[in-house]
């Protein structure tokens, strides 16, 4: 047990001897510590105990298997080498039991197996550099155009959408095995949506139709086309990303519209990927749909249905993300 631990379990015991029931007492202590350091249930276990006369801040010693201490040091050695390396392939270097290995690590090197974090592209520092001019382009424009400006300014991209989209998270009774969430694959069935969207609104949601490419001609005809239909295009500020058929902005200036430039490989700060797509996930989580008409009838729904409230503060989120760019000297913002 480490000292974390035990100064946890101390506060646990005051507050519970000043009368403070479970509840309190785990809101006391996410409020200093964090969330994380205690669960109620935890905390429950550790009340009962107390209420039952174990007033000791330490585990009791437990009989079982002992742990192999003479493997600690060539486990530590190994992993100084290669940090990387799993437990199976530890347990056959050593020629000892995956889970005696796992013991050892998590209860006498005290580690803790971690997920890596995904980005996009690695950055190299041409593209920091990039990312840190545009993003002060960016934010220049955006802190300092008009309302009127900025009721004119456009932000549009296209993501991909399944048909079939169950939810990642059920409720179960304890002890009871969780069912397999299996993973979309290249076979899933899905479509292409593209999406012109304001800090007043959704404007336009176009969708590809099975079959067809998603090219220069398509975007300006359908994706463009649809929106010009009920919009005037002249005067409007369009912001996207650098997909290939998005790259039109000589056909765009001739009807009108201005192209913001926006840095390579820098998701994180186009709003649709940061906000929109994410949102609409979220929705359609746990739906099912016979056909992409079907599909694309509840993606307008909710889309539609987002209040200018909601973009408004998509944009201010925007605008932070560029200032962490450049206050990040151009990494990813998380």
């Amino acid at each position: 047990m480490n000292e974390d631990q035990i100064e946890i379990r101390s506060v646990v015991k005051f507050l519970w001897l000043k009368d403070y029931n479970n509840k309190d007492i785990y809101e006391e202590i996410c409020s200093v510590y964090g969330e994380e350091k205690m669960t109620l249930r935890e905390i429950q276990n550790r009340t009962k105990s107390l209420e039952e006369g174990n007033h000791s801040l330490f585990d009791k010693v437990r009989s079982g298997r002992p742990l192999k201490n003479d493997l600690i040091d060539p486990i530590s050695h190994i992993m100084e080498e290669d940090p990387y390396i799993s437990t199976k392939k530890l347990a056959k270097k050593l020629n000892v039991a995956k889970q005696t290995i796992k013991r050892i690590l998590i209860e006498e090197l005290h580690m803790v197996k971690i997920n890596f974090k995904w980005v996009p592209y690695t950055l190299n520092e041409n593209i920091r550099k990039q990312r840190i001019e545009m993003a002060k382009k960016l934010l220049h424009f955006l802190t300092t155009a008009s309302e009127k400006t900025l009721d004119q300014l456009m932000t549009q991209d296209e993501t991909w959408i399944y048909l079939n989209n169950p939810r990642k998270t059920m409720w179960i009774k304890e002890g009871h095995e969780p069912p397999i969430n299996v993973k979309q694959n290249i076979g899933s069935k899905k479509v292409m949506i593209s999406v012109i969207w304001s800090r007043t609104g959704v404007k336009s949601i176009t969708m590809l139709p099975p079959g067809q490419k998603f090219n220069k001609e398509f975007y300006l005809d359908k994706v463009i086309g649809n929106f010009a239909k009920k919009y005037k295009t002249n005067g409007k500020i369009f912001h996207m990303d650098n997909a290939r058929p998005h790259l039109v902005t000589n056909e765009l200036k001739k009807m009108g519209i201005r192209r913001l430039d926006h840095p390579p490989y820098s998701p994180d700060i186009a709003p649709s990927d940061f906000f929109l797509f994410g949102f609409l996930s979220f929705q359609l989580e746990g739906c099912y749909f016979n056909d992409e008409n079907e599909l694309l009838c509840e993606v307008k729904n909710i889309l539609t249905s987002l209040s200018s409230i909601e973009c408004r503060k998509a944009i201010d989120s925007w605008i932070n993300r560029l200032r962490m760019v450049i206050d990040r000297d151009g990494a990813y913002v998380p």
